[in-house]
């Protein structure tokens, strides 16, 4: 027998409108009753809420269109944009950019959430309006889905889904507990750096002063340097080549525009270019110099480069020592950078950049700490996107009946 029917959705719910009290009466409002909006969901990453930006009390639920629903059902963002949803698992209320559904009994509130989610393009053919799009309660009442009529397995598939969801929730806290504990380093590493004798971070000024000297820009390590990026690398500012020598046939050396194509790991190009007058060679670090200023790269391969990017050639320095370096010092950057249509920094501005220096072997141990981090980063983030691939895979043989699910 097969439970797989295509429904409307007021078949396994009730739809319900949100409501806003009025936000001049101070009773109304910092009460303990969640009130969501497509805000709060905005932040979800995975099926459950359980807090919001505002709370209302009673008083404002009552002289209000606000509805009071019951924990462990679906909140739905209807505008602005239409399509985040979530399981809420304590009583709450919505404002109107919202809708909630209500589950009917006898059915997994947490197989509804990932259904939805499944059809997410199915509510967002619905939305309509001018000024931004929104989907009505009408509208809504109306929309037919294929699920699964047995609440047996309903809840299995919801499991299925939810334990790969708290994979990744657990994968996702460890790459920000990874960044976290780089950047607590980082800050460490290129202000009081490394004894090479004991393989430890220096003391801090405060416990052991005879370690430490005066700097123009403060107290640093005796052995260390203090230098302009002049001093420490070769700079080459980008110039975009004429438009005639470009095309998207991946023709020639690939031109990288700006930092708005820089990927996640490496650049990506939209062209390729034949001709070009500034190239940043392969393994040099390439920055943002403008709109906005101080995103940083490694080039994967040889690129032209227009006007929004330089490349840094490193000569006197350890490269991945002076990536990180700028990483964290680049706000020194966005500070002496101008423009009023868009802010920018010159090739000055890069040449006076200050960095300081402690000798090459400090240099490479500090680099190979931070990349021994990296390098956590990088596994666990391949890691989540074999999640999330297999999430998706999952979600498209449970929630089609493609793949049979047994009790």
């Amino acid at each position: 027998m097969s439970y797989w029917r295509k429904v409307q959705v007021t078949e396994f719910s009730e739809v319900v409108s949100g409501g806003t009290p009025a936000t001049t009466v101070k009773e109304f409002w910092a009460g303990n009753i969640l009130w969501l909006t497509p805000a709060d969901l905005s932040n979800i990453k995975h099926p459950v809420i359980s807090t919001s930006q505002r709370f209302i009390t009673v008083k404002g639920l009552e002289n209000s269109s606000a509805v009071l629903i019951p924990k462990n059902n679906i909140v739905m963002s209807s505008r602005a944009p239409i399509g985040y949803f979530a399981v809420v698992n304590k009583n709450f209320t919505t404002n109107q950019g919202c809708k909630s559904f209500i589950i009917k009994r006898d059915n997994s509130e947490i197989y509804h959430y990932y259904n939805f989610l499944f059809n997410k393009s199915v509510f967002l053919q619905k939305g309509a309006g001018s000024t931004f799009a929104e989907i009505s309660k009408a509208d809504l009442e109306k929309i037919r889905v294929l699920i699964n009529t047995n609440p047996l397995i309903q809840r299995k598939i919801a499991k299925i889904l939810t334990t790969v969801d708290n994979v990744i929730e657990k994968t996702e806290q460890a790459i920000e507990k990874y960044k976290a504990i780089k950047k607590g380093m980082m800050h460490d590493l290129f202000t009081r750096g490394i004894d090479i004798n004991t393989g430890k971070i220096r003391p801090k000024y405060e416990d052991a002063p005879h370690l430490y000297k005066q700097s123009e820009l403060g107290l640093i390590p005796k052995e260390w340097e203090v230098n302009r990026l002049i001093e420490m690398a070769d700079i080459i500012m980008g110039q975009s080549p004429p438009s005639s020598s470009c095309n998207e046939e991946n023709i020639g050396i690939p031109f990288l525009q700006g930092c708005t194509e820089f990927g996640d790991k490496y650049p990506v190009y939209k062209y390729s270019c034949t001709d070009g007058k500034k190239y940043a060679p392969k393994n040099s670090i390439l920055i943002s110099v403008r709109a906005p200023v101080g995103d940083l790269n490694i080039a994967n391969k040889e690129y032209v480069i227009g006007r929004g990017v330089s490349a840094i050639i490193t000569k006197r320095v350890n490269r991945d020592y002076l990536y990180d370096y700028i990483l964290l010092n680049r706000n020194k950057l966005e500070i002496v950078a101008q423009g009023s249509t868009f802010t920018a920094i010159n090739s000055n501005d890069l040449h006076d950049f200050i960095v300081y220096s402690p000798q090459e072997t400090e240099q490479n141990v500090i680099s190979n700490y931070l990349i021994s981090i990296d390098n956590k980063i990088e596994k666990e983030e391949a890691y989540l996107n074999k999640l999330q691939k297999i999430k998706q895979g999952l979600m498209q043989d449970l929630l089609t009946g493609k793949v049979e699910v047994k009790i």
